[in-house]
């Protein structure tokens, strides 16, 4: 069942392209989650 999923996602050049373009839109947003999370941390560890 899930390798039929998973050939359907991405056999299909479609699916496969819009997922690459939300991977893209969301690495920014990602990176920034990461750098606030990490200076919270260095916040917190200096706090200490």
């Amino acid at each position: 069942m899930a390798s039929a999923a998973y050939l359907i996602i991405f056999g299909n050049p479609l699916i496969s392209t819009v997922l690459a373009v939300a991977g893209l839109a969301f690495v920014p947003v990602g990176m920034m989650i990461r750098d606030l999370a990490v200076k919270k941390m260095i916040k917190d560890i200096d706090g200490v």
